[in-house]
C-alpha cells in the first residue's frame, strides 16, 4: 500500500490547485518550459504588491538615513539607547529595515510548492489525471502500482520494468525538464518515487540524454539561475542606503545565490526554469 501523504490537507489542496493551473496553461501552450514561464509571470503578478511595498519601504529608509546617522552619533556611547531610538524612528516613518530580505525569503515557500508539483514521480501526483500534461509525464514514467511491475530479485528497491517513453512533451531548449543537471547526459539516469509501495522504493528509468553535449543547456541554466539571483541581491544592496543593511541581512543576500545554484543543480530542470 502506498504510504499516506505526510503534509497537511490544506497544503495538499494548494498543491493540487497549482497543479491544475499548470495543466490548464499546458493545454493552451503545449510546451512545458513556456508553461512554467507563464506560471512564473502569474505568480510574480500576485506577489507584486509585496514588491511595491518593499520599494516604498526602501525609499523611506533613504529619507530617514540622515536622521539615523544623527542618532548614531548622538548615542554612540550607548548602543542600547542608540538601537531603541533608531527603531523608534523606523516606526515613526513606517520603515521596515528587513524589507530587503523578504522578497528573497518569500521565494522559499513558493519554491517548495513548485518543487512538490514539478517533481516526478511522486504520490500523489498534483496534476489532473485527465490532462495533457499528465499524459506527457506518465508516458515517460508510467506509474507503478504494484511490486509485480518490478524487476525480480530487488526486495528493497523496485526497478520499474517499463521503458521510458519519449520526452518531447516535457522538453525545452534541449533539456528534459523532468531531469536535473546532476543526471543530465547520464544514459542510466533514474528517478526515485518519494513514497514506497509495501516498503519498497520505486525507481524509474528516465531519458536525460547521453554525452557531454547534452549537459550543456542544463549547466547553463544552473549558472543563469545563480547569476540572476546574485544580480537581484546586488541591486537590492545598491538600492539600500549605506549602513541600512545589518550583517544578518548581508549574510542572507550572499547565501541565497549559492543556495539557488545548488537547487538548480540537484532539482528538476523545470524548477530551474521557474
Amino acid at each position: 500500500m502506498i504510504a499516506a501523504y505526510p503534509w497537511s490537507p490544506y497544503f495538499q489542496g494548494l498543491l493540487d490547485g497549482l497543479g491544475w493551473l499548470i495543466a490548464q496553461i499546458y493545454d493552451l501552450i503545449p510546451n512545458y518550459g513556456l508553461t512554467i514561464i507563464v506560471l512564473t509571470v502569474l505568480i510574480r503578478v500576485v506577489l507584486l504588491p509585496l514588491g511595491v511595498k518593499q520599494i516604498r519601504s526602501m525609499q523611506h529608509m533613504q529619507l530617514v538615513q540622515p536622521k539615523v546617522k544623527a542618532l548614531q552619533q548622538k548615542y554612540k556611547g550607548n548602543k542600547q539607547k542608540q538601537q531603541e531610538e533608531v527603531m523608534k524612528l523606523y516606526r515613526e516613518y513606517g520603515v521596515n529595515p528587513f524589507s530587503g530580505c523578504w522578497p528573497v525569503l518569500l521565494q522559499f515557500p513558493v519554491l517548495i510548492a513548485m518543487y512538490s508539483v514539478l517533481r516526478f514521480p511522486q504520490h500523489p501526483i498534483h496534476i489532473p489525471a485527465d490532462s495533457t500534461l499528465y499524459a506527457a509525464v506518465t508516458v515517460q514514467i508510467p506509474p507503478v502500482t504494484s511490486t509485480s511491475d518490478c524487476l525480480e530479485g530487488m526486495p528493497e528497491v523496485c526497478q520499474a520494468t517499463t521503458e521510458p517513453g519519449p520526452s518531447g512533451g516535457t522538453s525545452f531548449l534541449g533539456m528534459n525538464l523532468l531531469c536535473s543537471a546532476r543526471d543530465a547526459g547520464n544514459p542510466d539516469a533514474t528517478l526515485v518515487d518519494n513514497h514506497k509501495i509495501d516498503g519498497t522504493r520505486i525507481v524509474y528509468d528516465v531519458d536525460c540524454g547521453s554525452g557531454v553535449a547534452t549537459r550543456i543547456p542544463y549547466y547553463l541554466f544552473v549558472v543563469f539561475m545563480f547569476g540572476t539571483t546574485y544580480f537581484q541581491q546586488r541591486q537590492m544592496q545598491k538600492a539600500s542606503p549605506p549602513g541600512a543593511s545589518s550583517s544578518q541581512q548581508q549574510a542572507v543576500l550572499r547565501i541565497m545565490p549559492i543556495l539557488f545554484g545548488v537547487f538548480g543543480f540537484f532539482f528538476p530542470a523545470g524548477l530551474g526554469v521557474y
